[in-house]
């Protein structure tokens, strides 16, 4: 039996902040991302507290420990701490959701949330290079009890049925690290990936597309994570996903058991796209996402998710746009995504069906039709640092909605339309611009919202906000000169 593993590691910080995380290809399982939790604004002012938390998690809470030293339930910011994991045996530590790691001593700065990943060190790796092995290998990866990184050789491959993901921990991934070399297409009926258990990871990928259906679509998604089987710690990264008829990525759930949920997912790094220049149908989106707690969603591209030219006789409504979180999802951060060419944007709750404890911040948004973002039902959001344009006659650029939206921040967003209460909504506004002229931009029909030239309503007029540390580049934020909308400005 293998030994207790004792790794000191420690992190160069900026928690929490945008710009996301990268991380390389390895022969083990990347680490799983924890969101961090919402910022309290304040306008104008910098963060006033002189006090920061740790809140650090291991996952799986079998795999290992993580020892804060010293251990207090508050710390003075400047103050330095050391941070330990101790695998259990047959685990391995994989690392936190930061790829700063850099010394064995860190100085907080803010608050800290990280989750740490343990995985199993008998994990086995097979390379396949055609449809028949990885078939069979993804067959014998689910009889075995999981465990499996499944790499897939350059080349194009074709599902003969949906991949029923039945066992933890399977990883798919292109042996090069380029999507544009390894590709899966879709089965001729249903999704291409429906999946049951946790910690199933797809990277480095092409998916999607169904060349044995006359309209070249999957049948319905290409993947469909079960949070009513409890599917937990999703992974799509690095990845391209193209042409279903439904929603590209769908989180489930049973409304009869509503407290089972899909946690902790992880969707960073890809391009969503409609290869044919527009959906097929109303009925469909980027990512749908019913009771899914503590996702992140950030540094993606979504193109073309838009219905503007249906055949006669078919509905005409607005599809989803491009992530859409309802169903009492919770605790959901999307950040440094690029929407480009799509009905809406960014949603969270829909009709009666609410959302709790988002943070949208540093996205740039084209919208075609509607709204870039809208919260229904929406409560304890944090909207701040967006930059919007409606390529449309659409008056709004973000909306508030119903009696039980509440407690909402809607600060330092750049749009060309207005920021606009319906129904009751609640939110508190603050340093906002949203007459934006389209020759303030570098080029709005490809999403690219940067500013071309300084405008003086924009730079340094934002207010400081808790958790802002960096912009939708990665570049850092400046302390009381906060940029208006997603970039800060090097002019």
């Amino acid at each position: 039996m293998r030994q207790l593993l004792l790794s000191v590691i420690t992190l160069s910080l900026i928690a929490c902040g945008g710009g996301g995380s990268d991380s390389s290809p390895s022969s083990a399982s990347t680490p799983t991302i924890a969101p961090s939790q919402p910022p309290t604004t304040q306008p104008n002012q910098p963060p006033a507290s002189k006090t920061v938390t740790i809140n650090i998690k291991a996952v799986p809470d079998t795999g290992g420990t993580i020892i804060v030293t010293p251990s207090k339930a508050s710390y003075e910011v400047g103050e330095t701490v050391k941070i330990e994991t101790k695998a259990k045996p047959g685990y391995l530590f994989n690392g936190f959701n930061s790829n700063q790691v850099q010394s064995s001593e860190i100085t907080l700065t803010q608050s800290l949330v990280l989750l740490g990943e343990f995985i199993e060190d008998n994990q086995t790796v097979v390379t396949v290079a055609n449809n028949e092995e990885l078939h069979r290998t993804f067959a014998e990866a689910n009889q075995q009890g999981g465990h499996y990184l499944i790499l897939l050789e350059d080349g194009e491959y074709q599902l003969n049925n949906t991949f029923v993901v039945d066992a933890a921990n399977i990883t798919l991934r292109g042996k090069s690290g380029d999507y544009n070399k390894a590709k899966i297409a879709g089965p001729k009926y249903n999704n291409m990936f429906l999946v049951r258990a946790s910690h199933f990871k797809i990277e480095y990928l092409t998916i999607g597309g169904a060349p044995l259906r006359d309209q070249g679509f999957v049948r319905n998604h290409i993947v469909q994570i079960q949070g009513e089987r409890n599917a937990d710690y999703f992974t799509l990264r690095h990845s391209r996903i193209i042409d279903s008829q439904e929603q590209m990525v769908k989180v489930s759930t049973d409304s009869n058991n509503p407290d089972i949920a899909s946690d902790y997912g992880l969707i960073e790094h890809n391009i969503f796209e409609f290869t044919t220049g527009q959906a097929l149908w109303w009925y469909t989106g980027g990512i749908d996402a019913h009771r899914a707690h503590h996702w992140i969603v950030r540094n993606n591209t979504f193109k073309n998710i838009h219905n503007n030219n249906p055949a006669p006789g078919e509905n005409p409504d607005l599809t989803e746009g491009a992530i859409h979180f309802w169903s009492n999802s919770k605790g959901t951060l999307i950040e440094n995504n690029v929407i480009i060419n799509c009905d809406r944007g960014i949603m969270l709750g829909l009709g009666t069906s609410g959302h709790y404890d988002g943070v949208v911040r540093n996205n740039f948004i084209v919208t075609n039709k509607d709204v870039g973002i809208y919260l229904s039902h929406a409560s304890n959001t944090q909207v701040y640092n967006n930059t919007i344009w409606l390529n449309s006659q659409y008056a709004n650029a973000i909306e508030y909605r119903f009696a039980d939206s509440i407690n909402n921040q809607i600060s330092n967003n750049l749009t060309n339309g207005q920021i606009k209460q319906r129904n009751s909504g609640q939110a508190q506004l603050s340093s906002n611009v949203v007459q934006a002229q389209s020759t303030w931009f570098t080029d709005i029909n490809s999403g690219d919202l940067h500013l071309k030239a300084p405008i003086a309503e924009v730079l340094g007029k934002g207010d400081n906000i808790s958790g802002l540390t960096h912009d939708i580049d990665g570049d850092p934020r400046v302390l009381n000169k906060i940029d208006i909308g997603a970039d800060q400005t090097s002019f």
